[in-house]
């Protein structure tokens, strides 16, 4: 009976031994992003989701992607004061779940990070809340935007008063849509042009999320719609983006070879990223 346990003790150890070498592994820290810290094993659940989609990626990538999505919560969380709840992240899921139209990947995916339901949410649901929602706030920002909001209420204004005319504005241009070619879906055309009669100024502003504008219909034919006005350009998403990131978070590399891995595979995107 002891010989038993001695030959069993040993083979014991050595399991525990293991599984606690491989649970090591797995949480070895990568990055840290503010207060948050990737692992091993989120990188590996990133590479693994992502041959769902029939693709590889390395560890590398994987680790950019997963950086990339603190990075925008991060935005929305200290510049915007938003946090993105559990709740709201759960209730996507929900909604992905109905209204999928790829349900092997979708299952694929669930399956890949099995019963880790916390990750899931994290890294694969929550992207698609967090991107949308930082760029409507973007997009549509008071603040950021104030230059070219102040800008095009003068002009509006001046227009208004009778002091001036829209070709003596620097901002004035001419340009045209073409018909047909899935156009006539867009809101600008839905809500302004076709509604314009020709020679007539729209009312007010119009903004998008890349311009505002106050367009005038010249004509149209059968083959185009022709217009002049002024438009105003927002600021590139990108730069106020970095800007943001290089201020507001912190990017603690914690493995070295990572970092010299990113700095020489994504030097567009270090220098944007990192101080």
């Amino acid at each position: 009976m002891k010989k038993g346990i001695i030959i069993f003790l040993p083979i014991f150890l050595y399991s525990c031994i293991s599984n606690h070498s491989q649970l090591q592994k797995e949480i070895i820290p990568k990055v840290k992003v503010n207060e948050k810290i990737i692992t091993a094993q989120e990188v590996r659940l990133m590479q693994s989701a992502d041959t769902c989609y029939g693709a590889y990626i390395d560890s590398i990538q994987a680790l950019i992607k997963l950086i990339n999505i603190e990075l925008e919560s991060e935005i929305v969380r200290l510049y915007f004061n938003k946090t993105i709840k559990e709740d709201t992240l759960k209730q996507k899921s929900e909604w992905v779940d109905a209204n999928t139209r790829a349900p092997n990947i979708l299952n694929c995916v669930k399956a890949k990070y099995g019963k880790d339901t916390s990750a899931y949410l994290q890294w694969y649901i929550r992207p698609t809340v967090v991107n949308p929602v930082l760029h409507k706030l973007y997009n549509f920002s008071k603040e950021i935007h104030r230059p070219i909001y102040q800008r095009i209420s003068g002009i509006r204004d001046s227009l208004d008063k009778g002091l001036k005319r829209l070709e003596q504005f620097a901002e004035y241009k001419k340009w045209d849509i073409p018909k047909g070619k899935g156009y006539e879906g867009l809101p600008f055309v839905q809500e302004v042009v076709i509604p314009l009669k020709e020679k007539e100024t729209y009312k007010g502003i119009y903004e998008d999320d890349y311009w505002l504008s106050i367009p005038r219909k010249i004509k149209e034919d059968e083959e185009k719609w022709y217009l002049d006005g002024i438009t105003l350009d927002k600021e590139p998403f990108e730069k106020w983006f970095s800007q943001q990131v290089k201020e507001k978070v912190k990017i603690e590399w914690l493995n070295e070879k990572d970092k010299e891995l990113v700095r020489q595979r994504y030097p567009e995107w270090w220098e944007k990223m990192m101080p």
